[in-house]
């Protein structure tokens, strides 16, 4: 299907981002006392461990396993043939409730002089053969980034062009974070640009824009389009069963049923919702519920984490500070630095920071993390936002050490802050002194 197939790029992706980080820790050894070794990249082991990973981990989602679990399995294009019925592979099934999961597809952008030449896109990273000299990523989205800053710790010359901010959906102060380690390390970062044209010249491809009135090349070797994706919709006859949809994706009410026929249900990208195996996944949790259960669900995208594999990475959940500001007004934003955190000392990880938005009166609304193993740290605060924590809550929560998660308790506590330092609360203070 279309969804296991971007699974599988999904795959590579992290695999080729786990051998960067690979080389990384293998150079700061010598921060240990320990000799370093700058290893020679050898792209052809490295695509080895990727197509190790692929296969590893794609034997869930494969046909065999199906079969073995008792699923009739069709290996055949599915569309829709009236408001309750697939067709297949010549097979017609009718069935009480059908699932629309097709995933998404790559967005390429109109780009004098794309179609002449050679490029690929972060679901085909697997296909790439030899490592790129110099990689010109065309997007600065999550995904041009990771795959920018991998390439970049594998020993490409690595440049990315976007006609707007790089992370420009990520809160600005966790954005930065990921932001200047790429630029820390090689990355050329050319943002509010517009490409004029692309074509082939000599041995390599020339990329030309503008920035700033002016205009610059590029010079590479290979192009990433990473310009993010569109729900995948053609082909399916959605009009045959009344379901209403824009090539936004299908148009469906808080149960994840098309709005205009019930039987109807679509999740992740064919839903609308950006392109994230999380979400796809928290989708199909709630529709098995509804429709098999029939339990009442409602699906609420906030509840779900959202993770950037750039190193140091960064996590968020809930509410950003700009959306609750919108919908709330007075806030309470809360930070905390690894760099006053002794595990991250230690282990010389100290870029990053944590930060908790939560209501005066204490009700989380949510949180985002810019460090190390901030996909692992913002689990804690799901279970905030889904669940309805306060920062008391949390505050009262204690913490192992030396853990990278004491940042999280750290921050907690800091709410207390400003009411150590209100007239009444210094009074209380001193009377409890004078008791003794």
């Amino acid at each position: 299907s279309a969804e296991s197939g971007q699974h599988a790029g999904r795959i590579a992706s992290v695999a080729l981002m786990a051998a960067g980080k690979a080389v990384v820790a293998q150079r700061r050894a010598v921060q240990f006392g320990l000799p370093a070794r700058d290893l020679a990249s050898e792209y052809g082991k490295v695509q080895d461990s990727i197509k190790a990973s692929v296969a590893t981990i794609g034997v869930s989602d494969s046909l065999v396993r199906y079969t073995a679990m008792g699923v009739n399995v069709i290996d055949a294009a599915g569309r829709l043939a009236g408001k309750a019925q697939v067709e297949a592979g010549g097979n017609i099934i009718k069935a009480r409730a059908i699932v629309i999961t097709t995933g998404s597809e790559p967005v390429v952008p109109t780009i004098p002089g794309l179609g002449s030449v050679p490029y690929f896109t972060p679901g085909r990273i697997g296909e790439l053969a030899q490592l790129p000299r110099h990689l010109v990523v065309i997007g600065a989205g999550a995904a041009g980034l990771e795959l920018a800053q991998a390439f970049r710790r594998l020993g490409s010359a690595v440049d990315v062009c976007d006609s707007g901010e790089a992370l420009a959906d990520v809160d600005r102060e966790l954005a930065g974070v990921a932001l200047r380690a790429l630029t820390r390390e090689g990355v050329g970062l050319h943002t509010g640009c517009v490409i004029q044209g692309i074509e082939p010249r000599g041995d390599g491809i020339r990329v030309s824009f503008a920035a700033g009135g002016k205009l610059a090349h590029l010079d590479a070797t290979h192009i990433l389009v990473a310009c993010g994706s569109k729900a995948n919709l053609d082909g399916l006859r959605l009009e045959t069963a009344g379901v209403a949809f824009t090539p936004g994706g299908i148009a469906v009410n808080a149960a994840l049923q098309s709005t205009t026929n019930a039987r109807i249900y679509a999740i992740g990208s064919a839903a609308g919702a950006q392109h994230d195996p999380n979400i796809a996944m928290y989708h199909a949790g709630l529709v098995l519920r509804h429709a098999l259960l029939r339990q009442k669900v409602s699906a609420d995208l906030a509840r779900v984490p959202n993770l950037l594999l750039t190193d140091p990475e960064i996590a968020t959940v809930g509410l950003s500070e700009r959306e609750a500001r919108k919908q709330h007004g007075k806030l309470d934003v809360l930070r905390f630095p690894f760099s006053e955190n002794d595990r991250a000392r230690i282990d010389g990880t100290t870029a990053g920071l944590i930060k908790v938005i939560t209501t005066p009166a204490g009700a989380i609304l949510g949180c985002g993390i810019a460090g190390p193993q901030a996909g692992e740290l913002i689990t804690p605060w799901t279970l905030a936002v889904t669940h309805g924590l306060t920062i008391r809550q949390m505050a009262d929560t204690a913490m192992p050490w030396p853990a990278l998660s004491e940042v999280s308790h750290r921050a907690a506590l800091s709410w207390y802050a400003p009411l150590l330092a209100r007239p009444a609360t210094s009074r209380w203070l001193r009377l409890l002194r004078l008791w003794g």
